[in-house]
């Protein structure tokens, strides 16, 4: 929006008596301010101010007044038969082009002040003065219309307007004139031959925008009026992704339009001029917390012709695998050995699922617990544990068809992890007053059966978990990682990991084998008998985050990489780049914490 201030230096003279500010029977004479004493500031906004006003439509006009060291009382504003008074020295008025016809017309503005000079003829507006200014206004509209423009992809691959004008017009004909329009950004082009009925914009390469042709006369009197007018909705080229690997894509499009393209992955440059038809290969992150998208910046295929590009957004089809997670919430995984069931849970909603197919088998949804908190899963049936702070759902199987409830009186924290044992019982522990005490629940009956004591001092573990044969637990407290002998729920040490470590998780089908990170290397352990070294694995900056219960395989991972191991062998049997904290493997199953699932059958050779 274009401003002016005009400063102007009034002509002054007294007002007469009979006017609207009357001063009464006893006229005084007053000396009439110089024009140099007297100056004036008008602010105009709203319309291109210059050497003239110009206006192209109805509009408003905003101005501001100042006059330093006089009062201002009132202003008047006029264009024609059109006429302002406005009582505020700020304001704005409308002004309707509708009654003004195009070319040149007079804004004139009075502007009524007081001498402020505190006599008694000044308080009784005896005092007051009239100034004027006047700004040529050139007025030049033209009027719009509904006429469709037709247009047509040429043979080029270029949009082509075309539109029709009477033969009775071309004495007066001065030009065409094609407006293209989007918001924030507008261009006109002029064509002066009353034989051409076409154009054709070799710059336009998809872009919702409008187009409308308008006709000139050569008398400026005559409003240009509209020939035809189209709007555009963005094109939606044909995008096509293939999945070449875990984290990589290969994008081909085609455009309607005659174009090339850059291509972007999150904002990085992957390719630059492409041209319709073509294909890029884009590497990408296989699992992502964030949005990943695609853009493909469209401009025009000569260069010359590159006035205005056009952004796609590729969002879908990007991820890998099946949305697995309720309402599309952060999600808590878990697997069933026996049913080969994945579960997922978020909020209060646990969903299983088959594999390797990622389908839906059942969907719970509690109405008495809050978030589930933790999952236990039996290897020996197909028991799954629900962990709520008001208590524990107990499913027979994947159906989820009804639970049964462990409940506590009042809401309590536990901690560590639960296991579900051979012999049908479930363990999990409880902090109680910095005391950590292992309870024992009997699962047929769903009562409590008995608590255990832990060895002295172990109220701040940080994580605990019994193996699911009941033979071990392994907890870490004050910074070490310890084992011990779990035999008729009493404990008796095994060993200490005095060496740093930054992650560790067990292999539930051999509860005496251990994996530990320390940052540098991965160790797997056998810790029957204290913390024997089976053997290293050199993986730098990649921590441990569990042993797939079906195929016994070790996910390493960090928030930008994963890799799948072979304990056994020590073979690297898959690794991609991800975007993610949240990655675990059940079922050969590479699950996310975007609520992905993605079998690994066609990844793995087995």
């Amino acid at each position: 929006m274009k401003r002016r201030v005009v400063y102007l230096f009034l002509s002054l003279f007294i007002l007469l008596a009979g006017c609207e500010y009357e001063t009464g029977e006893n006229l005084v004479e007053l000396e009439v301010p110089s024009a140099d004493d007297v100056h004036a500031e008008i602010e105009l906004w709203g319309v291109p101010v210059g050497e003239q006003i110009y206006i192209e439509g109805s509009t408003s006009i905003a101005y501001s007044i100042r006059v330093p060291g006089y009062r201002f009382l009132k202003c008047e504003f006029e264009i024609d038969d059109q006429k302002w008074e406005m009582e505020g020295a700020s304001g704005d008025f409308y002004v309707n082009t509708d009654h003004l016809s195009n070319g040149m017309h007079e804004l004139s503005c009075r502007i009524y002040l007081k001498t402020n000079s505190g006599s008694l003829l000044d308080q009784a507006n005896g005092e007051a003065f009239i100034g004027e200014k006047t700004w040529p206004v050139k007025v030049f509209v033209r009027e719009t219309g509904d006429i469709p423009l037709a247009y047509r992809v040429n043979e080029e691959g270029y949009i082509e307007l075309s539109w029709e004008t009477e033969e009775d017009l071309r004495a007066q004909f001065d030009h065409y004139r094609i407006v293209y329009s989007k918001p924030h950004y507008s261009y006109e082009r002029k064509i002066g031959s009353f034989d051409s009925h076409t154009f054709v914009d070799r710059g336009y390469v998809g872009e919702a925008c409008t187009y409308e042709v308008f006709i000139y006369f050569k008398d400026e009197s005559i409003r240009p009026y509209s020939l035809g007018k189209t709007e555009l909705k963005a094109v939606d080229p044909q995008v096509k992704i293939e999945h070449l690997a875990l984290d990589k894509v290969r994008l081909s499009w085609n455009n309607p339009y005659r174009s090339v393209a850059s291509v972007y992955y999150k904002d990085k440059l992957i390719a630059d001029n492409v041209p319709n038809g073509s294909s890029v290969d884009i590497p990408i992150a296989g699992f992502s917390d964030v949005s990943q998208w695609i853009e493909l910046r469209f401009k025009a295929f000569d260069v010359a012709d590159r006035w205005m590009d056009y952004t796609y957004v590729v969002e879908r089809g990007l991820e890998l695998g099946v949305p697995v997670t309720p309402n599309g919430n952060w999600p808590r995984y878990g697997y069933n050995l026996q049913e080969d069931r994945l579960y997922v849970s978020s909020y209060n909603e646990v969903t299983s699922w088959r594999l390797p197919d990622c389908s839906q088998v059942a969907q719970f949804n509690s109405t008495q617990q809050p978030n589930v908190e933790a999952y236990a899963f039996s290897v020996y049936d197909t028991r799954m544990a629900a962990l709520h702070v008001w208590g524990i759902e107990i499913f027979e199987n994947s159906s989820m068809k009804q639970a049964t409830l462990l409940s506590v009186e009042h809401p309590v924290s536990f901690t560590g992890r639960m296991a579900l044992t051979k012999d049908g019982k479930l363990i999990t522990f409880l902090n109680e007053d910095t005391k950590l005490t292992g309870i024992v629940y009997d699962v047929p009956t769903a009562k409590e059966e008995r608590r255990f004591a832990l060895p002295e001092g172990l109220g701040s573990v940080t994580e605990t978990y019994v193996t699911p044969d009941a033979k071990y637990m392994y907890y870490e407290y004050k910074g070490e990682l310890s084992v011990a002998g779990f035999d008729n729920y009493q404990c008796h040490p095994i060993g200490k990991l005095s060496a740093p470590f930054t992650s560790w998780c067990l292999d539930l089908l051999h509860s005496e084998r251990l994996f530990v990170s320390d940052g540098n290397k991965v160790t797997m352990y056998d810790c029957s008998n204290s913390f024997s070294t089976l053997r290293t694995f050199s993986y730098p900056e990649l921590e441990v985050r569990n042993v797939d219960p079906k195929t016994g395989y070790l996910l390493l991972a960090n928030r930008e990489r994963f890799v799948i191991l072979n304990p056994q062998s020590g073979d690297e049997l898959l690794s991609g780049n991800v975007d993610t904290s949240y990655l675990w493997l059940y079922g050969n199953t590479l699950c996310a914490g975007n609520g992905y699932a993605l079998n690994l059958d066609n990844y793995i050779q087995k």
